[in-house]
């Protein structure tokens, strides 16, 4: 049996028309889920990194293919983040409770400070001067090592080892000063509690306050391992000033 020829124009028409329809429906679904991502990953972004400005916040979202947000839900999604969001590469969970299905839509944040770099080149052991820094905005997520955000911050501090024009400055590039000498005569700090205890001994080693260094008490020849907690004086106790 053969459909009449106005019968298959209409078939064709109906078929056409249908998915015209179902296309429609499911860009409008897309539009509509894709919406609802970019507002609520602006939204909860900005609020937890709410001490920062939002034009030192820079972020990414990679939406997933059209055909996996084109289905239609009847209720608003709901979002989740896989953790709290933080500088560097997030994911964010995009799901309709309704019908089950979920997307997982990566996210990279990026947030910029203006930080301690060199202005000129700095060889090792050099101390640092006011002069030789600047300042340059970069993201965070690329400065694992630390850094530092005012240049008064180092200044008179020493330069580790050889750094180049640009390069950031570290707390493992840049060490304050020595508080204490190899060879000078320091006084020693220990006990607990209310009871402190001093002693006067000699330092064996250069060191900086929050450097452990080893003493000799100078009336008993014992050495000893103490921190350095003030200039001339160190401490048995880590912490202890």
């Amino acid at each position: 049996m053969s459909l009449c020829l106005p019968c298959k124009f209409l078939l064709i028409w109906a078929i056409t028309a249908f998915g015209a329809a179902f296309n429609f429906a499911s860009a409008a679904a897309f539009e509509q889920h894709r919406t609802q991502i970019e507002s609520y990953a602006a939204d909860s972004i900005y609020s937890s990194f709410a001490g920062i400005a939002a034009s030192d916040i820079e972020y990414s979202l990679k939406l997933p293919p059209a055909d996996a947000l084109n289905k239609e839900c009847p209720s608003a999604l709901s979002f989740e983040w896989r953790s709290q969001p933080e500088a560097g590469n997030n994911t964010l969970l995009a799901e309709c409770t309704a019908t089950g299905w979920k997307a997982y839509i990566p996210a990279q944040i990026e947030i910029y400070r203006m930080v301690v770099v060199a202005a000129a080149p700095l060889s090792r052991n050099q101390p640092i001067h006011s002069s030789d820094l600047s300042l340059s905005r970069l993201p965070t997520s690329r400065l694992r090592s630390g850094y530092f955000s005012k240049a008064e911050d180092v200044d008179g501090f020493e330069v580790q080892r050889t750094v180049k024009i640009g390069q950031v400055i570290t707390p493992y590039i840049a060490k304050a000063p020595a508080s204490v000498k190899r060879g000078d005569w320091v006084t020693i700090v220990s006990g607990s509690g209310g009871l402190r205890v001093t002693s006067t001994g000699e330092a064996l080693k250069d060191g900086s306050i929050g450097d452990q260094i080893p003493v000799k008490n100078v009336k008993t020849n014992a050495r000893i391992k103490a921190w350095v907690i003030d200039k001339g004086m160190v401490s048995t106790q880590k912490g202890r000033d």
